[in-house]
């Protein structure tokens, strides 16, 4: 599956409208970013991973 354009736009204007919402597994920091990647690997992973940016 590859990303389209017009998808992305529709997708962000439902999320704006908060007819979508994304579900958030976890958040974690950059630095552990390797870990939160072996655990989507794995699938120790429900939801979306979000890697937080100081």
């Amino acid at each position: 599956m590859r990303a389209r354009g017009d998808q992305l736009r529709l997708i962000s204007t439902l999320v704006d409208e908060c007819a979508l919402r994304p579900i958030v597994g976890c958040v974690v920091p950059f630095l552990q970013t390797t870990q939160a990647l072996q655990n989507l690997k794995y699938g120790g992973s429900r939801g979306k991973t979000v890697i937080s940016i100081p």
